[in-house]
């Protein structure tokens, strides 16, 4: 079954070759990452070329995970697009030392 999947911190390493290696097994990907525009405009035009030359489906989106509005127009961009999410990748990197029921959105 196709499944819509959204896989944060694409940009490089295990993100990367997760969305690669999702959209090869025929899912509909959305490659989350921030900077599309600014500092990840060459990987986010690396995998626009890859899906292109393998004729696979494959978004590149714009979120921040650390940002409540990012992600709620990454949501909206993807349901737009493709009708539903079904499945998130949350590969993206952020640190932060504490047990994780002491942290909230912001």
């Amino acid at each position: 079954m196709t499944q819509t999947i959204l896989v944060t911190g694409s940009n490089s390493g295990f993100g990367r070759l997760t969305v690669e290696t999702l959209a090869r097994q025929g899912h509909s990907v959305f490659a989350g990452m921030r900077e599309i525009a600014g500092k990840n405009a060459s990987a986010a035009e690396e995998l626009r070329t890859f899906a292109r030359q393998e004729d696979l489906t494959l978004h590149i989106v714009e979120i921040d995970v650390t940002d409540e509005v990012s992600v709620t127009r990454a949501i909206a961009s993807i349901v737009e697009i493709a009708g539903r999410l079904d499945v998130v990748v949350n590969n993206a990197g952020i640190s932060y030392s504490g047990p994780l029921e002491a942290f909230t959105i912001e």
